[in-house]
């Protein structure tokens, strides 16, 4: 994957994680509001929570490879003075 497609990838996955706890935060404040909508809330909340934790480590594991690649070029620069 090519440095471009890897920054996209970090910045849906960063984005993935906000909108999760959006989704997790807006659901439990539909809960307070409205007595009725329990199971939906909770449901908005579980779905919110796997959607941001699914976008972290998405997040996380493209930061994870940049930051390797970043080190080898690091590496190379310092050993070829």
């Amino acid at each position: 994957m090519d440095v471009g497609h890897e920054q996209t990838v970090i910045a849906v996955g960063h984005k993935t994680a906000q909108l999760g706890g959006g989704l997790a935060l807006g659901s439990g404040v539909t809960a307070k509001l409205a007595e009725n909508y329990d199971a939906i809330a909770s449901l908005g909340v579980l779905v919110g929570i796997a959607v941001g934790v699914f976008g972290l480590f998405v997040q996380l594991h493209y930061q994870k490879k940049r930051d390797k690649r970043e080190q080898l070029l690091h590496d190379r620069r310092m050993r070829n003075g």
